[in-house]
């Protein structure tokens, strides 16, 4: 019989492992906000300008975003029970993961539904695409609300049972970046500060993701206690 643990593992490290390819391939395939707008313009309009030039490569990164958030709320689903519960801190942190999985997804329908025509009026009606901009942020700040502070219990949870998957420092390393992710999140939501600061964090994402795809790899390669052997 398939482990759901097991399963949900495999499903976290793929989920990770295609968010860190969508951040190379936004490297390479959307660059910097400004290459391809006017110098003079504002911020606010550099980045409507770009986007709209880019709008091919951003649908299919977003695409693929928005399939490895399903596939990050299907693993968090299936590891809700997994036998490494400090007290329902493990089964509490993997439901908040899947919540937030949620709110990421109604993000992704505004950014490949309703972002695109408000994009292509912006010339007209500005105020449009910044209801549009402005809707997108607030999801994804609440989204990385929950994920994040859902992951801090879920590794603390690992790094407090008696037999860790992964050494117990990098348990605790990774709730600690998680923690500082959910901050910030909170933060950008009080502040309303745009989508700007997100380039900034990119490298600490990267290792994010790869810590978080660790514990899922680590996860689908052990068997649980219930596995069968």
């Amino acid at each position: 019989m398939t482990d759901p643990n097991r399963t949900g593992g495999l499903l976290l490290a793929l989920a990770m492992a295609g968010w860190i390819a969508m951040i190379v391939a936004w490297e390479f395939a959307i660059g910097p906000i400004g290459s391809a707008s006017n110098e003079a313009a504002s911020p606010f309009v550099e980045r409507a300008l770009h986007y709209a030039a880019k709008a091919d490569e951003l649908r299919a990164i977003w695409t693929v975003e928005a399939i490895g958030t399903i596939l990050l709320g299907s693993a968090a689903l299936l590891l809700i029970r997994r036998p490494t519960s400090l007290f329902g801190l493990s089964s509490a942190g993997w439901s908040m993961v899947a919540t937030g999985s949620a709110v990421y997804l109604a993000m992704y329908g505004i950014m490949l539904g309703f972002y695109w025509p408000a994009l292509d009026g912006f010339a007209t009606n500005p105020a449009l695409y910044e209801a549009a901009v402005g809707a997108a942020m607030a999801l994804f700040c609440l989204a990385n609300i929950g994920i994040n502070f859902g992951l801090v219990a879920v590794f603390i949870a690992e790094a407090r049972t008696g037999s860790p998957v992964i050494p117990r420092w990098l348990a605790w390393v990774t709730a600690g970046i998680s923690a500082m992710g959910g901050a910030m999140s909170v933060m950008g939501l009080l502040a309303s500060s745009g989508a700007g600061g997100v380039d900034s964090t990119k490298y600490i994402a990267v290792l994010h993701f790869a810590l978080i795809g660790v514990l899922g790899a680590q996860i689908a390669r052990k068997p649980s206690p219930a596995d069968p052997v």
